[in-house]
């Protein structure tokens, strides 16, 4: 282990330390400027080219310009203040850290403000490290943050807390490498996917860089999306070939008709030639034979007999319309009693699950947790593939 002390004091104390538990073989100690937070070419030369899994620091919380009276402390003026405050100083030890990115793993540090969390994470973002990890520390009433970043391939956010519970579920993660993008941005998108598969979306809060909300679907629409894809469009080809064969008949029943049409008007130009070359005297006297018989079959006709058997036939029909009437509205109104009931019963939520988007170092993280509903975890492991084959095609699109 190798430390660094600025003040002059402090470095005498801290070798007596040393030595005092006989570790002068395992802690090293160097006396450092006050801009030399991480730098190689003050280390000693047995260490110029060792390896460290990790770097921790404790730096100065307070900005030194500051006019605010933080009252008597037990400490030197150069371990609470420092020029910039936490964040610059952090910053710097950020930039030092690239110099030596290939002999040290793991680069952390403490943090006295949970404000300082942001600009910095923001700054190593920029940067460009692998993975980036934050953390928190609670003692009684004081709370202080951690952070640490890597040059390697590791996956910090893999890291367990302190306030981390084996009981708790956890939740479903994806990490999106996006550019020139936001969490916003993305979180935008993701709410009109979820629009399209039907699931209610209630926003928590939306900033740049996190986003939450809380999603309910009474439905599954995000299931089988390949296998709808598929019946839409055959359904499609199919009415497409549907309107084609009407077109088709159309034009078939049309030539069809005109070709009645001609059949018609040859046959009644033949009937009427024949009419006209029969017998004249044979056609009048059978007209008045059939003209007779009718005039004479009229007295035996009863035409009260005849209306009182047509007028019951009338009435009992018109019975039987009334009822048929009253059954008809009997029917409807268990119908509607029937629809009251579909309306008035709650439909239960298939999916509840709260979503959460945020910047974790080079990436988006999009995590989400199971709250309930039918379908159980598995609803929201098939929910997840969902939006990343809507992300995956959104990025084959551009």
């Amino acid at each position: 282990m190798l430390g660094t002390e600025v003040d002059a004091d402090n470095f005498t104390v801290a070798k007596e330390n040393v030595s005092r538990n006989n570790l002068q073989s395992k802690i090293g100690i160097i006396r450092v400027d006050g801009d030399q937070i991480l730098d190689a070419a003050t280390w000693p030369t047995q260490d110029s080219t060792s390896m460290f899994h990790f770097t921790m620091c404790n730096p100065p919380f307070f900005v030194r310009e500051s006019p605010e009276d933080n009252g008597p402390v037990p400490s030197k003026e150069c371990e609470i203040k420092t020029q910039g405050g936490e964040v610059k100083f952090i910053k710097q030890m950020a930039d030092q850290s690239c110099n030596i990115k290939n002999r040290v793993k793991i680069f952390s540090t403490l943090c006295g403000h949970k404000s300082s969390l942001v600009p910095i994470k923001q700054y190593l973002t920029a940067l460009g490290v692998k993975s980036l990890a934050t953390t928190e520390f609670c003692q009684g009433k004081t709370m202080r943050w951690g952070i640490a970043w890597t040059w390697d391939q590791l996956d910090l956010n893999s890291v367990k807390s302190l306030k981390y519970k084996k009981s708790k579920e956890k939740p479903f993660n994806w990490s999106i490498k996006v550019s020139n993008t936001s969490a916003l941005n993305l979180f935008q998108s993701i709410k009109t996917w979820l629009a399209e598969v039907k699931v209610d979306v209630t926003v928590q809060k939306e900033t740049k860089h996190y986003c939450s909300a809380r999603i309910v679907s009474y439905d599954q629409l995000w299931q089988n999306q390949r296998k709808r894809r598929r019946q839409n469009r055959q359904d499609k080809t199919e009415k497409e070939n549907d309107a084609k064969g009407e077109s088709e008949e159309g034009k078939f029943s049309e030539l069809n008709s005109n070709s009645s049409n001609d059949t018609n008007s040859m046959a009644e130009a033949s009937l009427m030639q024949e009419l006209l070359n029969s017998d004249g005297n044979r056609m009048v006297n059978s007209f008045l034979m059939d003209h007779h018989s009718k005039d004479s079959s009229k007295p035996n006709s009863n035409p009260t007999q005849e209306q009182n058997q047509v007028m019951p036939e009338a009435d009992n029909t018109a019975g039987e319309e009334t009822s048929s009437g009253e059954n008809g509205t009997k029917e409807t109104y268990s119908g509607k009693n029937g629809t009251e009931d579909t309306s008035s019963s709650k439909k239960e939520a298939q999916l509840e699950a709260n979503i959460k988007l945020r910047l974790a170092g080079p990436v988006l993280l999009l995590e989400i947790f199971y709250l309930g509903g039918q379908l159980g975890r598995d609803g929201v492991h098939q929910l997840l593939q969902y939006l990343k084959n809507k992300q995956a095609a959104k990025i084959k699109t551009n």
